[in-house]
């Protein structure tokens, strides 16, 4: 079963994630898969704007981001780096190389322009996060969350540098 489904920017490729424990590239104008990759049942998938990176959010591993560097068809690298916290939501910037992911208490900016992208924190404790967007030229995000019981649910904009509430 495929969980999720996300064309690259360029729509040549798509990254399908399934049950089969795998996350896989396949060519659109042939089919043909390009890449098969190990993970886990994938619940959620974000390319890069470049299409350069793929991030997946897993369906098991609540703490941890697959994050691959596509170079070409058949060379993928991989890096598996975790969250504190359960990871609830991944969201690429619009025109920089930069993933926004939304753990259950933590905002993280990754720079994918460096060798080794690792998180950092962005912003004060969003409470429990369920979900995040970035704006359209990518200096805001609304990230949803039910801070408090009082009130279950709020939609934030926050600066996407800083994590601001704006």
């Amino acid at each position: 079963r495929v969980l999720d489904v996300a064309f690259s920017p360029d729509g040549g490729w798509i990254a399908t994630g399934g049950l089969d424990y795998t996350t896989r590239i396949w060519e659109t104008r042939t089919g043909q898969n390009v890449a098969t990759l190990p993970s886990a049942p994938v619940r959620q998938m974000q390319w890069s704007p470049t299409g350069e990176y793929l991030a997946t959010r897993t369906r098991h591993s609540y703490q941890e981001v697959f994050l691959y560097k596509v170079t070409r068809p058949h060379h993928v690298q991989q890096w598996l780096t975790g969250h504190r916290v359960e990871l609830r939501d991944v969201v690429a910037h619009p025109r920089l190389e930069r993933l926004t992911t939304a753990g259950y208490t933590e905002l993280m900016s990754w720079d994918l322009s460096v060798p080794r992208p690792s998180p950092v924190a962005i912003g004060p404790n969003p409470g429990a996060v369920t979900f995040v967007a970035c704006s359209p030229d990518g200096s805001r995000l609304a990230v949803a969350s039910w801070p408090e019981k009082s009130n279950p649910s709020d939609v934030v904009i926050r600066d996407a540098n800083t994590g601001k509430v704006q």
